[in-house]
């Protein structure tokens, strides 16, 4: 999020070599295009595939029992996980006494018809987590997307001044995750943390409105780095719940 603005603020230069121009809107794209071939190139000729263990105990001389049993022990594990037997053909017929009460399990597991039946369906933590992340790439591409309009209309702002001011924004998310991470969450609890990131991202949001008093620089670069910051809490502490959620599912499983 930093090096892009930052990359688009250097490239500000116009040049044309043949019938090619190269300018601040086709410079970002010819950058990217040299750095995937680069990448391509260099993945080419660099990446190996890694030896199979099959093929490495191949290659081992099998002369001794310990070998033959290694052996038997290898072409076990291309063996199918499960094996169909008298025995299960058994269990099978014994479970189909009871297809009468899993009809109605199968029916309660059917995908839902309608976006309502699914909103249904989801736990109240997925919903808040739906409309929460909703509202925050919502808050943040509004800021990102209108910061050149927005610039350029009221401050007059270059292409490189709007460039520096993402970058500077874009520098916080790291410090901000780290601080969320390490320290706000280890002393309040997530809902009052998400509580208050979501005050202080709509607080920026009423800043960044021009109502009474003239529309001026610290007003705009105030407003925008109260909502990034509140926003980039709020998207910390919705990925530390999807991780303990995520934790609390495979430890209950």
């Amino acid at each position: 999020m930093a090096c892009g603005p930052a990359l688009a603020g250097l490239l500000q230069t116009n040049f044309k070599i043949y019938k090619l121009t190269f300018n601040q809107d086709t410079l970002p794209g010819w950058v990217m295009a040299f750095a995937w071939l680069i990448y391509l190139i260099w993945l080419w000729i660099s990446f190996r595939e890694p030896a199979q263990e099959k093929d490495e105990v191949n290659n081992v001389p099998q002369n001794s029992n310990a070998a033959a049993e290694n052996d038997a022990l290898e072409r076990g594990v291309v063996q199918p996980l499960l094996l169909k037997s008298v025995g299960d053909e058994q269990d099978n017929e014994g479970d189909q006494e009871g297809d009468g009460s899993e009809e109605a399990q199968e029916e309660s597991r059917r995908p839902a018809n309608s976006i309502v039946e699914a909103y249904r369906l989801l736990t109240p933590s997925v919903k808040v987590q739906l409309l929460i992340y909703f509202m925050l790439k919502y808050a943040m591409e509004v800021l990102l997307s209108e910061s050149s309009v927005v610039t350029t209309y009221y401050f007059s702002w270059s292409t490189s001044t709007v460039a520096i001011f993402l970058a500077c924004l874009g520098l916080t998310v790291l410090p901000v995750n780290i601080l969320v991470g390490s320290y706000i969450s280890n002393i309040f609890e997530d809902r009052q943390i998400l509580l208050a990131s979501e005050i202080m991202v709509c607080l920026g949001i009423l800043l960044s409105f021009q109502v009474i008093i003239p529309y001026s620089v610290p007003q705009y670069v105030c407003s925008g780095l109260l909502m990034f910051v509140s926003a980039e809490v709020l998207e910390g502490v919705i990925s530390i719940f999807r991780l303990f959620s995520s934790l609390r599912n495979i430890v209950g499983s």
